[in-house]
């Protein structure tokens, strides 16, 4: 039976997504960490799961129906912080809409999946500039050079993205509006 590897996240639209990209582009030109460019600007809610397509729908089903239930709302994204020695990534400051979308999708997932065990213990929302591919060594100057920009942003989350993995990275590959009856998009 064939599986895909996919992930689910708020994924910034424009000009957003270009502005991070750019900075995603100054970390692999800086500091040659370049893997974050393998998938859109992001907060990532359920980590890369690998499923079939049976499991998929019935899941997917479920994660609409929550976006529907969820109106958009206001993300802030303040500051750079970093996972020692290998992760640089802007902050983006909890609020009860996101973390109640996060549980709810957490809840989700469980229910479908108990056996498939969370990457991540606790939800740490983040948008990732420098991911695992950065240097221990260069991971002290890479933290101090984007903190140093005092990088603020505010997004609108509208859409919930289910992103699968192909050869050249992370696509989008199906699009959930929040508040509003499920579409779904193919780009």
């Amino acid at each position: 039976m064939s599986q895909n590897l996919y992930f689910w996240a708020l994924v910034a639209r424009e000009p957003l997504q270009t502005e991070i990209t750019r900075l995603k582009e100054v970390a692999l030109q800086r500091f040659q960490s370049g893997r974050a460019l393998r998938s859109p600007a992001h907060i990532t809610l359920i980590p890369p799961i690998r499923l079939a397509v049976s499991d998929l729908d019935r899941i997917q089903e479920e994660f609409c129906r929550q976006a529907e239930r969820t109106p958009p709302f206001c993300l802030e994204l303040d500051g750079v912080r970093g996972f020692p020695k290998r992760v640089v990534y802007i902050h983006v400051p909890p609020s009860k809409p996101l973390m109640d979308l996060a549980a709810q999708m957490e809840m989700i997932r469980t229910r479908h999946f108990p056996n498939h065990k969370q990457v991540h213990h606790t939800f740490n929302p983040h948008v990732t500039l420098a991911f695992r591919d950065l240097s221990p060594d260069l991971y002290s100057e890479a933290l101090a050079y984007f903190q140093e920009l005092g990088l603020s942003y505010t997004w609108e989350a509208d859409h919930l993205c289910r992103l699968i993995l192909a050869e050249d990275g992370w696509h989008v590959d199906h699009i959930c509006p929040l508040g509003q009856e499920p579409d779904q998009i193919r780009p």
